[in-house]
């Protein structure tokens, strides 16, 4: 089974609500850098149907005319909004905001939180690169506050190593991750782990991480896939078991 292939892009913590905005100066009135601010994210909050690339073209500009300005918490949003637009575009950014994602904001302003180191990592990622793409990640998981948001940056770290085939690595990062998530395990989590035990050659170790997980719990291609990494290891220990056996009927009830 080729793993790479089913890794899939990284997910990442996102932020639940957005920042609310400042209130915009009535028509007519003379804009200064926070209107300018302010209309351009609430043009892209009033627009739902909006590309990445149309959110990079109307805010990147206000980003370069306000990061000198001192107002760190705009400067905050408009760097959140960018990187998030990056991340979607699965492709490379204009020269100026893939530069900033990759060498650093010239604004210099410590706000750098996890979310925005993750959408960076993504964007990354999504380029093949991956090993920017793992300095991003571990950003995000150091400046992560609470638990489940360190186990996914880590994952992410994770997946980036299998992409560049250093299983060993890999594992060593999917543990690392399942273990801040103590009984509260993901399913994608345990399908990548379990898929990279498969690979190893390790398959008491994939039916031991697969039973993190209730099953009977989860449907869809994740319940699939742990049936398919279930049979994978049983018939590499005995394809004649029960177990084997087992994991093959609810493989085909699973489809």
């Amino acid at each position: 089974m080729q793993l790479a292939r089913r890794i899939f892009a990284p997910k990442i913590l996102l932020i639940s609500t957005l920042l609310s905005l400042f209130a915009l100066q009535t028509q007519g009135q003379q804009a200064n850098d926070g209107d300018a601010v302010n209309q351009a994210l609430q043009r892209f909050e009033d627009t739902p149907d909006k590309v990445p690339v149309d959110i990079i073209e109307q805010l990147l500009p206000v980003y370069e005319q306000t990061w000198s300005s001192g107002e760190a918490e705009a400067v905050r949003i408009l760097k959140y909004k960018l990187a998030w637009a990056a991340k979607e575009l699965r492709a490379k950014a204009p020269e100026p905001l893939h530069n900033h994602l990759t060498d650093g904001w010239p604004d210099r302003f410590k706000t750098e939180a996890n979310d925005l180191h993750a959408f960076s990592g993504v964007y990354l990622y999504n380029l093949s690169e991956f090993g920017w793409a793992i300095a991003q990640f571990k950003a995000a998981e150091a400046a992560a506050t609470d638990l489940d948001a360190k186990a996914r940056a880590l994952e992410n770290v994770a997946v980036c190593h299998v992409q560049m085939n250093d299983l060993e690595e890999a594992v060593r990062y999917f543990e690392i991750a399942m273990s801040l998530r103590e009984e509260d395990a993901s399913p994608m989590s345990v399908n990548n782990l379990a898929g990279i035990y498969n690979q190893l050659n390790q398959p008491e170790k994939v039916l031991s991480v697969l039973a993190l997980i209730d099953w009977s719990t989860v449907s869809g291609p994740a319940k699939r896939m742990a049936w398919i990494n279930r049979l994978s290891a049983a018939r590499t220990i005995d394809p004649q078991s029960e177990e084997t056996q087992q994991a093959y009927t609810e493989l085909i009830t699973a489809f």
